[in-house]
């Protein structure tokens, strides 16, 4: 999906460089859909230039930040940059979002896109959605036209996942009992890794997430209970016991409240029970649904028998 309009430009001159970014599946700093918004999302790219095939490249754009131009329509960088006119010369772009984090993304050759993620805490980035474009290699003035006339098509893939939503309900519905979802917590999430282009790879820290924290009380249809927005997380394997929900709701019947805690893990614990999923995976988000039930009371009548109390006897005369 283009976001700028298409027009004929005059490839014989000096042609400005411009970019089509297009968001792959996917709120403040969250991309949703397939497009970046053109009045307020700015990308990072850099660009690579070879002489010919098999040249040592050299750097022709240093990272430099891509944002729409209304006038122009197109998406571009601040100061114009313009293709090579060498025939045999090429060049290689790499890109990245949002430019705000510029700071942690690495050109590496040996990267599958281009580029790496130094450091990262995803809990202390929330407004950063990390994403990294198909590399563009072999462009040219005379070999992509398409590019000259339209913008170097930028292709995002989102490299973190996400937590969308909780969803919550009670088993069947209950007259004689209420019941009020507190707190809906996510616990001991890495939070802290490194991206090498294709994988990340975790540190040990661990964080603890509050999903929701009110005074709902809950139907028998599912509702979405989410404080937040949405909340990034580091693609992570979830280990057996580990990653979990902790869910805090209160059951009241007649004057007594009861206050309740529950554990589902992410994977599963010893006995097999929890959401069974094995990863948080890159460029996925993912909605918990959970189920609150009741064990009806239930009655079992029986009857002591009469015991014997003895034939008492006595005379009248």
């Amino acid at each position: 999906m283009s976001c700028t309009k298409s027009e004929t430009i005059n490839t014989e001159g000096d042609s400005a460089i411009g970019f089509v970014p297009v968001a792959n599946k996917a709120t403040k700093g969250l991309v949703t859909g397939t497009a970046l918004n053109t009045e307020s999302d700015k990308f990072g790219s850099m660009a690579y230039y070879y002489a010919s095939e098999d040249a040592t490249p050299s750097v022709y754009i240093e990272k430099q930040v891509i944002s729409y131009d209304s006038e122009d329509g197109k998406w571009q960088t601040a100061e114009d940059y313009f293709w090579p006119k060498k025939e045999t010369a090429t060049l290689s772009f790499y890109s990245f979002y949002p430019y705000a984090a510029a700071d942690y993304f690495v050109y590496s050759a040996g990267a599958a896109d281009g580029l790496t993620v130094s450091t990262y805490d995803v809990d202390a980035n929330q407004d950063y959605d990390l994403m990294i474009a198909d590399k563009v290699t072999g462009a040219s003035k005379t070999a992509t036209k398409t590019y000259v006339e339209k913008g170097v098509t930028t292709t995002f893939h989102h490299i973190l996942a996400y937590v969308k939503e909780v969803q919550v309900k009670t088993k069947e519905k209950y007259t004689t009992s209420t019941i009020t979802l507190k707190t809906v917590t996510l616990k001991t999430i890495l939070n802290k890794g490194t991206y090498d282009g294709a994988d990340w790879t975790a540190e040990t820290s661990t964080v603890d997430e509050v999903l929701y924290s009110g005074e709902a009380t809950l139907t028998e249809e599912y509702v979405k209970y989410f404080t937040p927005d949405y909340y990034l997380v580091l693609p992570q394997t979830l280990s057996a016991s580990t990653q979990y929900l902790e869910v805090v709701y209160t059951i009241t019947t007649g004057d007594t409240k009861e206050e309740n805690t529950a554990v589902i893990y992410l994977n599963a614990d010893a006995d097999g029970n929890g959401f069974g999923l094995s990863a948080f995976e890159k460029n996925k988000a993912y909605t918990f649904q959970l189920e609150i039930g009741l064990d009806k009371i239930y009655y079992n009548p029986s009857v002591a028998d009469w015991e014997d109390g003895g034939t008492s006897e006595a005379k009248i005369s």
